[in-house]
């Protein structure tokens, strides 16, 4: 009680669709928040801060058709789709989120391999997103 917070929001702003919207527009949200700085001074709650990010999930999105299992789809592939699967996981791995999505299905087997394809990307997305977010703040990586 008595304390000032700050609340977040995020619209996205469609321009062009051609699949996997939802890993699009977490990654651009994430990246967003990643270089907000709260506007501390103007509010004379002291200096202007980053906006604390602290282990954000990076999601990944598979869809399956004719045993085929892709990861981010483009358009047409999701228009083929039979099911879909987005995963999303922390730094260390664990799955923060996980979503099915339409009417086919997958087999234990290939969600294990969603999985860990999952947590491999998102080790490569989440590198790309910490450099590029390192360089907007002028940091050498």
């Amino acid at each position: 009680p008595g304390e000032k917070v700050w609340i977040v929001f995020v619209d996205i702003h469609v321009l062009d669709y051609d699949g996997n919207l939802f890993d699009a527009s977490s990654l651009a949200a994430l990246a967003a928040l990643s270089t907000t700085m709260v506007p501390a001074e103007r509010f004379e709650m002291g200096k202007d801060y980053p906006l604390p990010i602290k282990e954000p999930p990076i999601s990944c999105t598979f869809v399956k058709f004719n045993k085929a299992i892709v990861v981010d789809p483009c358009l047409d592939e999701e228009t083929i789709a039979e099911a879909r699967l987005t995963v999303a996981t922390d730094k260390e791995g664990n799955i923060r989120a996980m979503q099915k999505g339409l009417s086919g299905s997958f087999t234990l087997d290939e969600v294990k391999k969603v999985i860990k394809a999952s947590i491999d990307n998102g080790a490569r997305i989440r590198k790309i997103l910490e450099d590029a977010v390192g360089r907007y703040h002028g940091k050498k990586n």
